[in-house]
């Protein structure tokens, strides 16, 4: 007689030392039902030899499982058809997987869809959501107020297309309905090269600053006003001229790297200098010094010994001198134009000054176009030269900065 009929009412509570179950074939196993087991009812927990199919044909979807209303248990795990639950060995929970949210089996505490991972104390954790935008949430204890929580999420952009590109975003969180909030954002290289990979800083849905391959852009808070932030460099090292009548490089020969220059971009030199006349008094000026040679300017940045006799024979003088190279045009064939601009003052006047004791010079008019190969490296720099040797001149620059403007 088939084992467990002994009795016409079956077993009743018998203690079996262990159970043996053996088979090959569909229907071999342990099954549990809930009502008459039959097609169209599959068992709500079952442990199979193997096969996928109950003794009545019914189809299961793996060896060992259960359904419905059914609930296992391990330790401090418990599975259920609404998903994984953990639990901290106080109870608390500790981590729910589920594909829709709901309340978790032992405290009836609340859990979202997807993989959590929940603080020990003060709420909030770790959570993972899949969909178009997968997102990790992080959300810190404690918090009371926030409208949206913060996160790290990642999308595309023209997906299966050949300008395809990905992007991710880490998220600030808002703790106001509608602003206050920031974030960064990264894209890659479109597939097909024709978008640029950069990233953004953006500030209540506004883009702040701006990164690409071809530099930095910084943005008003309101966005309507975008630009490249200006560069400067600095060098402290003191040039001087004592008594020479041909151009002498005053300033370090700054370097312009290949490839860098943008039409309209702007670089500009300033440096402060000291003199002193000799008795006989000799003009002076600047000139600008690009890849190792003088250039010739539209005048005006010389100061006639006329002017530098009112100062005075004799006298020490001071001022400030400024280049300011434009990028016309680029390529192996690109172009500039070079101003210099200054002022200088009577030493002893430099608080009060007068037209008599100082004065200002500049090449701005009618300038000249050089030729500016932006494919190489080139240097400019800024070059002082007396007008004839004269016993007793000289003039020194104290450094300079170097500073990159526009676009």
């Amino acid at each position: 007689m088939p084992f467990g009929t002994s009795k016409t009412y079956g077993f009743s509570n018998e203690i079996i030392p262990f159970l043996v179950i053996s088979g090959t074939g569909n229907g071999v196993g342990v099954f549990v039902y809930n009502g008459t087991p039959q097609l169209g009812n599959p068992p709500i927990a079952w442990l199979t030899n193997g096969s996928l199919v109950d003794p009545y044909g019914n189809v299961l979807p793996a060896v060992m499982g259960i359904a419905g209303v059914g609930e296992f248990s391990a330790g401090n795990a418990i599975i259920t058809p609404a998903g994984l639950f953990l639990y901290t060995p106080g109870g608390a929970l500790s981590f729910s997987l589920a594909t829709v949210g709901g309340f978790d089996p032992k405290n009836n505490k609340s859990f979202p869809a997807g993989i959590w991972v929940y603080n020990t104390t003060g709420g909030g954790g770790v959570g993972l959501q899949s969909g178009t935008e997968p997102t990790v949430f992080l959300i810190p204890p404690n918090v009371t107020n926030s409208a949206i929580q913060p996160s790290i999420s990642a999308f595309s952009d023209s997906a299966g297309a050949v300008n395809e590109l990905t992007a991710a975003v880490l998220f600030s969180g808002n703790e106001t309905a509608n602003s206050g909030n920031a974030a960064v954002q990264v894209f890659s290289e479109s597939n097909d090269g024709t978008i640029v990979a950069q990233g953004d800083l953006v500030i209540t849905g506004v883009s702040i600053l701006n990164w690409t391959a071809n530099g930095l852009f910084v943005s008003t808070g309101n966005g309507t006003l975008t630009g490249r932030p200006d560069f400067t460099q600095t060098d402290t090292t003191t040039d001087t001229n004592a008594n020479l009548s041909g151009a002498n490089p005053m300033t370090k020969q700054w370097t312009i790297p290949a490839n860098e220059p943008q039409v309209g971009a702007v670089y500009e030199i300033v440096s402060p200098f000291t003199g002193t006349n000799a008795a006989t008094v000799e003009a002076y000026g600047f000139k600008p010094f690009l890849n190792g040679a003088a250039l010739t300017t539209t005048g005006g940045d010389i100061v006639g010994a006329t002017m530098l006799a009112i100062i005075g024979a004799s006298t020490a003088w001071v001022g400030e001198v400024k280049l300011m190279l434009k990028v016309i045009s680029v390529g192996t064939g690109g172009t500039v134009q070079i101003f210099i601009k200054g002022s200088l003052n009577n030493q002893g006047n430099i608080q009060g000054g007068s037209s008599a004791t100082s004065c200002e010079f500049s090449s701005a008019l009618s300038p000249i176009t050089h030729a500016f190969n932006t494919t190489i490296a080139n240097t400019i720099g800024i070059a002082s030269e007396w007008g004839a040797s004269s016993a007793g001149q000289t003039s020194s620059n104290f450094g300079s900065t170097f500073t990159r403007k526009g676009p």
